[in-house]
């Protein structure tokens, strides 16, 4: 017994040294040869509205032996990088491109960019500045359009799945998008509610020009149901009933 287990031990140590040898020679370091201009360039004041900006980081190889850029990445999916097509040979200069993308990111920032080589090497270099929000359209947020400068986030209201005695609430929210003070509330069709349903929405509220809010819509359900049901919703502005409603489904378990 004791020679079998003295030779599974004799077989198993070379292939352990070897992986623990290899975990520790894939580990990445701090690049030796690879040199940076510059490791930190400042962009200054960017506007949203101009879209993404580019800086090129110039670096040299001052090692013996070539050199291949695997990738350049930043932390941030607003960060994205180029590395040169080419090895680059000693003595050579070269540049590794980063762009930033600053939509939706207002105020100050600072990335992190990483560069790796061939040789399991890295080098940091940082991009930051300050970017100026721009003005989005209502509709990146608020999807759907009501009429009369009313826009909201949701097109369909599903309460799926309901039994007796459940209580469901689901949030909706509203912007106004004109430059007239809208006066709301809303009017369910409640001859499509199902015998055992009760639909509650909010009472009429005032939603100033450029201004959001939100509202909840509950279902509660005195009764089980079956099947699915749907009630129409209809936004009723500064007293006029829109065309456009808001669907509500609701299905029984």
């Amino acid at each position: 017994m004791n020679k079998i287990l003295s030779l599974v031990i004799t077989i198993i140590m070379p292939f352990a040294v070897a992986a623990q040898a290899w975990q520790t020679d894939s580990e990445p370091k701090p690049s030796e040869t690879i040199k940076f201009a510059e490791r930190v360039y400042d962009f200054g004041t960017i506007l949203e509205a101009d879209g993404p900006v580019t800086h090129e980081f110039e670096f040299t190889n001052t090692g013996s032996k070539p050199v291949t850029i695997l990738y350049v990445r930043g932390g941030c999916v607003c960060i994205s990088g180029e590395a040169p097509r080419k090895p680059v040979a000693p003595g050579q200069k070269a540049k590794v491109k980063v762009t930033f993308n600053p939509a939706y990111r207002p105020g100050d920032f600072s990335k992190e960019v990483v560069v790796m080589n061939s040789d399991k090497e890295f080098n940091r270099v940082w991009v930051k500045g300050h970017v100026e929000e721009m003005k989005h359209p209502v509709s990146e947020n608020y999807p759907y359009d009501y009429g009369n400068g009313l826009w909201m986030n949701l097109g369909l209201m599903s309460f799926a799945h309901m039994e007796s005695g459940e209580t469901k609430s689901v949030r909706l929210r509203l912007a106004n998008d004109s430059s007239d003070v809208l006066r709301l509330r809303f009017e369910a069709d409640n001859s499509a509610l199902p015998d055992g349903a009760q639909i509650t929405i909010p009472e009429s509220f005032i939603l100033q020009p450029g201004d959001t809010s939100e509202m909840k819509i509950t279902i509660h359900l005195t009764r089980s149901i079956s099947g699915e049901h749907s009630i129409n919703v209809y936004p009723v502005i500064n007293g006029t009933r829109g065309t456009t409603p808001l669907e509500v489904r609701v299905y029984g378990k």
